[in-house]
């Protein structure tokens, strides 16, 4: 039996050592949006993009937010991938004010849909991130940024990928 416990023990730690050395290895991509701010208006969508020159295969994907608006609940917000893969980011979420410093993470301890979404900090999206993952992120991304209501407004500034 100890035998047994010890070969489980030296299987585990060897696991664990490969995990590490996978993680180790890992390469982080940032990239931002090639738009300026732009304006959110009233029952309209506008769309920002972003380019990505790089080509390998996704393994994680988060997204950062810098969004002023006086009601974000009358936000919709979803990514378009090169491929043309669409996750929903959120579609009203919250009843503050501004995205700022915002990170989408499927990692999060929060769903942005669970009524204590956080306008600063993570939360995951409501949509699934994963759906990009072993995709090629080479080319153009595109946030669609909606405001379904009237009597609040506000500016997209900036948006970009973690990868």
């Amino acid at each position: 039996m100890k035998a047994l416990n010890r070969f489980a023990m030296i299987i585990i730690v060897t696991c664990t050592s490969l995990l590490m050395a996978a993680q180790a290895d890992a390469v982080v991509y940032t990239y931002n949006s090639n738009d300026g701010s732009q304006s959110i208006l009233d029952d309209q969508t506008i769309i920002s993009t972003l380019t990505v020159s790089d080509s390998y295969s996704i393994k994680d994907v988060n997204v950062f937010l810098d969004i002023e608006h006086t009601y974000v609940s009358d936000l919709a917000v979803y990514l378009i991938s090169p491929n043309g893969t669409r996750v929903e980011l959120f579609t009203s979420v919250g009843s503050g004010i501004n995205f700022e410093g915002t990170i989408l993470d499927d990692d999060a301890d929060i769903l942005i849909n669970d009524g204590q979404a956080l306008v600063k900090g993570s939360d995951e999206a409501e949509g699934n991130l994963v759906d990009f993952f072993g995709t090629n992120p080479h080319g153009l991304w595109q946030l669609e940024v909606s405001d379904t209501a009237s009597e609040d407004e506000g500016y997209l500034n900036s948006w970009g990928l973690i990868i």
